[in-house]
């Protein structure tokens, strides 16, 4: 799962199916349909930040503060 997350962040596209197997494996018991309808209302950037703090993962941006890619 992490290396999925990791590879889905370094493509700069949020990927729902990856997002709903994050939370699935966190305990969530919602569906995926139901998830893509909560996503309405959630700010990604939250999830997206919390996830990689769950990871400990590293982010590396540019010198003008642009978002380059994660790394372990």
């Amino acid at each position: 799962m992490k290396e999925q997350y990791i590879a889905m962040r370094n493509r700069k596209i949020a990927d729902i199916s990856v997002l709903y197997t994050f939370v699935r494996d966190q305990g969530v018991t919602m569906s995926i349909q139901e998830f893509q309808f909560a996503l309405q209302f959630i700010d990604y950037n939250v999830i997206i930040e919390h996830i990689d703090r769950f990871y400990e993962l590293v982010k590396l941006y540019d010198k003008n503060d642009n978002f380059i890619k994660i790394v372990e």
